[in-house]
């Protein structure tokens, strides 16, 4: 690597020998002599010429300097469109030294010196700059910012952040909010899921500033709306019932059992054969006498198997996470849920085949009832109930499967725990219980819903679990409500480079999610993709945050 004398003596005997360069500057590291030399520090060099236009028509000149292997020129880019008279140059050499050379036209002299004060002046071949030019590092001292700098640097920050898109689903005709809708970026695996309460709040790239939002729910015609219109405000989205004509239904017997079959036989197709990554938000709670008392959320990202293997293999890492408890109601939190972690792996139905989907060979302990036809995502559904038959007395399931009526792939499944023998299925969704309360099961309902990509495959979109209990207290007359829930959607699928994860970062999915420890970081929650939580739930967490569980 050439010296730093080698290098000035090059810069300035070039000026020195054309006529054209009538003033030399040295601008940044290298002229602030606060700070300690570095052979890697670049050389800011400006040569200010009389004539702009027979440098730049060839590039000869520049060989000069050195053996390049590699420039730029930021105003020849069309990614950067010029925006000044002068032009320069990013040049990177051979010996690892490199120059960033700009020129000027003589005119500028005056608004240069009024800019940057971290200058040297080298050369002055006509005695222009009439008064002493001392560098400075002045301008780049941190300070305190005005209330006027601060704001504007909010300002700033907010209008150049990630498109924000908030709103609330409802439905045209009785005006009643529309909970799980699916809400997404269309021709992209980005999305999330409305709340209870029928609201949402999305976050998208500034590179997909052109595309569209896309909401749609079962039973609704889908909605698309620009997302250049839609940043920052909230919006009210309606959805319009579809109503399917009596006239456009082809009028044939449709036999429940062979969809189910055909559902199955086309499960390869319709979902993925290889391994992909989804990188979702998950959250679970306890409520008792309709308070919550205890909130977990999570970013996991998930190794999700080929559905073509039969082992179950799906891993999951946890990224982010953060808890929040009322530490004076600690002694009434005296139920822990089985991991709904695991459970939400298990909930995926087309890679786990419960005995309610599989129907072939053997003699199922389910009836199957075709009830209607309807429409989701502009695409029509067999809306197909299942429940166990009436001679089965233990605790089995019933609900809803809507398939496609053209490629049989289930896009949702509705269902719970038989109503009648909820009872007795009480332990099974128990780790740890006080003995000082008698809980039963009152009922277990779930959904699970699935969504199709720009390649037709369908991927987990979103998984809901809701677990009602009666809990009465030891030598106590009176019960109370308690009620557990989690729900994961899916955010994001990669399937490109998608491997197992090493065995030290995977989290053990089967143990009580909560207990896990982390460690809270508070900007991280600012810019990711969640389900917007409820008022109630929403004023919890920002009550209870510096109570976060570390």
């Amino acid at each position: 690597m050439r010296s730093e004398k080698e290098m000035m003596d090059l810069v300035l005997s070039l000026a020195e020998q054309d006529e054209r360069i009538r003033i030399v500057t040295l601008e940044g590291s290298r002229a602030n002599i606060n700070i300690p030399k570095d052979e890697f520090q670049d050389y800011d060099i400006t040569y200010f010429v009389s004539d702009i236009e027979p440098f730049i028509s060839n590039d000869d000149w520049l060989n000069q300097f050195g053996n390049i292997i590699m420039m730029q020129k930021p105003e020849d880019m069309e990614l950067f469109p010029a925006e000044e008279k002068g032009y320069s140059y990013i040049i990177l050499f051979d010996d690892y030294n490199k120059i960033d050379l700009t020129l000027l036209p003589l005119e500028d002299l005056d608004d240069y010196l009024n800019g940057d004060k971290l200058i040297k002046v080298l050369i002055d071949k006509d005695c222009r700059i009439k008064r002493d030019i001392v560098p400075t590092d002045i301008d780049y001292h941190v300070r305190k910012p005005s209330a006027r700098e601060y704001d504007d640097c909010c300002n700033e920050f907010w209008n150049v952040t990630p498109y924000v898109i908030k709103g609330m689903a409802y439905d045209r005709v009785s005006k009643e909010v529309i909970s799980y809708a699916s809400v997404g970026v269309s021709g992209t695996s980005i999305g999330t899921v409305t709340n209870q309460n029928g609201q949402f709040q999305l976050i998208v790239p500034d590179s997909l500033s052109h595309l569209s939002v896309k909401l749609s729910h079962v039973g609704y015609e889908s909605s698309e709306y620009k997302i250049s219109a839609l940043n920052g405000k909230h919006i009210d989205f309606y959805l319009e019932p579809k109503v399917i004509p009596l006239q456009e239904v082809i009028v044939r017997a449709v036999n429940p059992v062979q969809v189910l079959n055909r559902m199955i036989e086309n499960r390869k197709l319709n979902y993925s054969s290889r391994p992909v990554y989804l990188t979702t938000f998950y959250r679970e709670a306890i409520e008792h006498k309709n308070k919550k008392l205890d909130i977990t959320e999570s970013v996991l990202k998930i190794y999700k198997q080929s559905y073509r293997t039969t082992v179950m293999t799906d891993q999951v890492k946890l990224i982010k996470m953060r808890r929040v408890f009322k530490k004076e109601a600690t002694d009434t939190i005296f139920t822990k849920m089985k991991s709904g972690i695991n459970t939400c792996l298990v909930l995926d139905v087309m890679r786990s085949m419960p005995d309610f989907l599989e129907t072939r060979g053997i003699e199922s302990n389910f009836t199957y009832t075709y009830t209607d036809i309807t429409e989701i995502d502009g695409r029509r559904v067999y809306v197909i109930s299942f429940e166990q038959k009436k001679e089965i007395k233990e605790p089995l399931y019933k609900g809803q499967l809507y398939i496609d009526t053209d490629n049989y792939a289930l896009v949702e499944i509705r269902f719970e725990i038989n109503p009648l023998y909820a009872e007795k299925a009480t332990n099974m969704f128990l780790e740890k219980r006080s003995r000082d309360y008698k809980l039963t099961l009152r009922s277990a309902t779930y959904k699970i819903s699935y969504k199709p990509s720009s390649d037709h495959i369908y991927y987990l979109n979103h998984i809901r679990g809701d677990l009602e209990f009666k809990v009465k207290r030891n030598r106590h007359f009176f019960s109370s409500p308690l009620h557990i829930w989690f729900e994961m959607v899916n955010c994001r699928t990669d399937t490109e480079n998608v491997n197992s994860f090493p065995r030290e970062e995977r989290l053990p999915t089967r143990n009580v999610f909560s207990e896990t420890k982390h460690e809270y970081d508070a900007d991280f929650w600012e810019h990711f993709n969640v389900i917007l939580p409820e008022d109630e739930l929403r004023q919890l967490i920002m009550n209870n945050l510096s109570e976060v569980s570390e």
